[in-house]
């Protein structure tokens, strides 16, 4: 089926279907149920966590599509077979020389096929959620996609902050079923100023992090009380005391802003509207927030305190600190260990019972596939954005803005928070590729 560009009027219509089912709901269907599974972290089914059941569930959703002849290339996407080979290779490649399995710690959540194979599917299912995302667009579900994506996020942002309260008062919260990050049971308190919101994920970075697409999009929704699904958003946001989402969000805007015309009107009233949200965000934070201490919370504090060390001595000087002591005690990694091997290095090296995260995206790739790894992660990362930012509709369209403000929003959280391709990354990867496509000047502007 040729790429269909169609008015908004159509947003929503089936385009394609079999007997009386129509592909693109069905599709639609799969990516609501999928988006739901990513927001709940804390949580398993019996031995699986959610999140993983969203994956597989992608993975069959996307490849029931394929077999269908329904998928079509998404631009850009084509690196990850370069990617995924020089991976498998790498990581088979070590194996065969050295002995990785005794290095799985004795906290692991599962056995070595199981955590390596974990690492393989999460690069599918980015993959995945970027081919269908790019069919729901091609359909003209566009509108649709929009809606569920900042109604999940309004709904996860609402349980944050009621789990808040009852982390608080001690009322009845759903029970954490899934293992911390740190081994054992989850953690809900933290050694900070205030009580952090960590609603139904396992940390409160975690759910800032999630939290900064459907954010986003909600300057871009048309629907009834617009406001307040950014509203509720930005509370939880703040809540979470999180710098990962602070920065993620301010650099975001910022490069999205530079990199097409920063003083138009059009282009400025996302940046006014976003200072008005954070406003209102503050005083809601400065009115329910919960102080671990004698005085009152104080966000700012908090954050400047957080911040001012890595404006003066760098990253090294922040609580990642670590990881960029142990990159700087290491040879530099032509080739890298394998996908996962380089975490267990790391944790053999740093002692730690559970599996070693680098944090980092990029730190990752260096030390797992070397330098050929980083020149494929590079081109894959940074193609959409050349394409969209070259469009003539980047200039004009402040919706493209918002979707730009995302992705980088993602590239600065995969400095210092995320190590590997998420399937929530992927579809923002798969909205920006649908976007920055050729021909998309044909297509209606979104209005923010």
């Amino acid at each position: 089926m040729a790429e269909a560009v169609l008015p908004r009027a159509t947003a929503g219509v089936p385009l394609e279907r079999i007997g009386v089912v129509s592909y693109p709901r069905a599709a639609l269907a799969a990516f609501t149920a999928v988006y739901v599974g990513t927001a709940l972290g804390a949580y398993a089914f019996g031995p699986v966590p959610f999140q993983w059941l969203s994956q597989f569930g992608l993975l069959g959703a996307a490849g029931l599509l394929l077999l269908a002849g329904r998928l079509r290339a998404v631009p850009g996407l084509g690196v990850m077979v370069p990617l995924v080979a020089w991976a498998a290779v790498v990581t088979l490649a070590n194996l065969v020389a050295f002995n990785f399995p005794l290095l799985m710690p004795p906290l692991a959540s599962s056995p070595y096929p199981v955590y390596i194979a974990l690492r393989f599917v999460g690069l599918l299912t980015f993959a995945a959620a970027a081919a269908l995302v790019y069919y729901l667009l091609q359909n003209g579900y566009r509108d649709a996609l929009l809606r569920r994506v900042v109604w999940v996020g309004t709904l996860t942002a609402l349980a944050a902050v009621y789990i808040y309260f009852a982390q608080v008062q001690g009322w009845w919260e759903p029970g954490r079923t899934r293992m911390g990050t740190a081994g054992g049971e989850q953690a809900t308190t933290f050694a900070y100023a205030f009580h952090r919101a960590m609603g139904t994920f396992r940390e409160p970075s975690q759910l800032a992090e999630w939290l900064v697409l459907p954010f986003f999009l909600s300057f871009a929704y048309q629907g009834r009380g617009r406001v307040l699904h950014t509203l509720a958003m930005s509370a939880a946001m703040l809540l979470t005391g999180s710098l990962t989402g602070v920065l993620a969000i301010g650099g975001g805007l910022t490069g999205a802003l530079l990199l097409g015309n920063p003083f138009s009107r059009a282009r400025l009233r996302v940046p006014l509207r976003l200072a008005a949200v954070a406003f209102a965000g503050l005083l809601l934070f400065n009115a329910i927030a919960v102080s671990n201490g004698a005085s009152a919370a104080d966000l700012l504090e908090v954050i400047s305190g957080r911040l001012g060390p890595m404006l003066d001595g760098g990253i090294g000087q922040s609580n990642r600190g670590y990881v960029y002591d142990y990159a700087s005690r290491q040879p530099v990694p032509l080739v890298g260990a394998g996908v996962g091997h380089a975490n267990l290095v790391f944790g053999a090296a740093d002692g730690t019972p559970v599996i070693s995260a680098f944090l980092s995206l990029y730190v990752n790739y260096w030390f797992s596939l070397g330098i050929p790894g980083v020149v494929l992660l590079a081109l894959l990362l940074l193609l959409p954005v050349a394409r969209l930012v070259r469009g003539p509709r980047y200039r004009s369209d402040p919706y493209l803005m918002l979707l730009l403000a995302v992705y980088l929003g993602w590239l600065v959280m995969y400095t210092v928070h995320s190590e590997e391709l998420t399937l929530v990354f992927g579809i923002v990867f798969g909205m920006v590729a649908y976007e920055g496509r050729p021909g998309a000047a044909r297509a209606g502007a979104h209005p923010a």
